[in-house]
């Protein structure tokens, strides 16, 4: 739950979900590395429905790790609808009832960070990646209270320059899903700059 005004006649709720996460399972006595859903596409709707029955009738929902392998996604430069939340069908089902509901969603993507990747997703390691001042890989870091040091996260920084040609690879194949809207992670939360030769930004070029 991000935030709830209520105006007195009408309660306006903004709400966070969660698709697919990544976790463990044991078959046949073995670990295996599985997705699990937190929050199904049907899930959505009933969350939509119980809310309704509350009042609250204006509802905004932000859907992270619906798609592209969850919440550890790969870069967005392709959708695909991930499996162990949903169909793609059930999606285009959840957003069509929400329209319905006069509910709008915001499926996210994150257009800074990259977690995960795979052959076939379009990302390159070393061409769309931030690059540092003595030319390795730019890697997120968060301060860590009990090091007292900030410690890398394993996510790369996608390069300010490549954001533009990531949303032109998902344009038209992300319309066709009928969304009308889009929630773009982390951007603009940080500023990264790009020390890459060939096309050097700093803080402010990126802004």
């Amino acid at each position: 739950l991000s935030d709830v005004e209520n105006d007195g006649n009408h309660i306006e709720l903004f709400l966070e979900t969660f698709g697919a996460i990544d976790t463990t399972e044991r078959k046949f006595g073995v670990p295996v590395n599985v997705k699990k859903d937190l929050t199904s596409f049907e899930n959505a709707k009933l969350m939509i429905d119980e809310l309704k029955t509350f009042g609250v009738d204006n509802i905004s929902l932000r859907y992270k790790g619906w798609a592209n392998g969850g919440l550890n996604a790969t870069a967005p430069t392709r959708v695909k609808v991930e499996k162990a939340v949903g169909s793609k069908n059930e999606f285009v089902d959840l957003v069509e009832y929400a329209k319905e509901q006069g509910v709008k969603i915001y499926p996210d993507f994150d257009f800074v960070y990259v977690s995960n990747y795979a052959s076939g997703d379009k990302f390159s390691p070393k061409n769309d990646v931030a690059k540092t001042i003595d030319n390795r890989s730019s890697v997120h870091r968060i301060y860590d209270p009990i090091f007292q040091t900030f410690m890398e996260d394993f996510s790369l920084i996608i390069s300010p320059n490549k954001i533009l040609g990531f949303w032109r690879d998902i344009e038209n194949s992300y319309s066709k899903l009928g969304t009308g809207a889009i929630s773009l992670g982390t951007l603009g939360s940080e500023l990264n700059s790009d020390h890459t030769k060939e096309d050097s930004l700093n803080r402010e070029d990126t802004k």
